[in-house]
């Protein structure tokens, strides 16, 4: 039995399945709906039947009214974007700004082991893998992850590379090459 005047389990669990295939800002203001028509603890009952936090639905009410000062016949999402779902801000700061001189480690980390292409300064490569990056970094107290790494080897322009053996194909002179191997023998 419900403690709130609310819906029956079938209709419970169709307003679980419906409100799971909407985006997160429609989900907020459908379990608004829900609780506005249910009236006196709708938010509560909302909140439990949909496992929302009371502070999301109370959010989506605000969006609600919000819409009824605009235009009624073409209502803004509350992020002023069509396209956007959140207001733009939000979420974590890029990791270069949140830990202190991982650039300078990064950089000092990589300088030996960069190796580029002479005729293209563009082109950079190094032989660490992810891994070795931020097993480096942490030797310097930095700690990053395999993943984080391997975006900030990516984001300064930096590729992997291995060395390889590559067969010689055409015609190879074998007195010139007996001549080299003389040469690098030599005291």
């Amino acid at each position: 039995m419900n403690e709130f005047p609310g819906y029956d389990a079938a209709h419970e669990e169709m307003m679980r399945l419906y409100c799971r295939s909407l985006p997160e800002d429609h989900r907020r203001r459908y379990a608004a709906v829900e609780a506005l028509k249910i009236g006196y603890g709708g938010v509560a009952y909302v909140a439990r039947i949909l496992g929302m936090s009371r502070t999301t639905i109370k959010t989506g009410i605000q969006e609600l009214e919000q819409m009824n000062e605009g235009d009624p016949q073409n209502p803004a999402r509350p992020s002023g974007n069509a396209k956007r779902i959140r207001r733009p801000g939000g979420g974590r700061p890029p990791i270069m700004e949140r830990i202190a001189h991982l650039e300078t480690a990064l950089n000092a980390v990589l300088e030996a082991h960069t190796a580029g292409s002479p005729s293209d300064e563009r082109v950079r490569w190094s032989d660490l893998t992810p891994m070795e990056v931020a097993r480096a970094l942490l030797e310097r107290g930095i700690r990053i992850s395999r993943n984080t790494a391997a975006m900030l080897l990516e984001g300064a322009g930096f590729r992997r590379r291995k060395l390889r053996k590559e067969l010689i194909t055409g015609v190879v002179d074998s007195v010139e090459r007996d001549e080299q191997f003389r040469s690098i023998d030599r005291p």
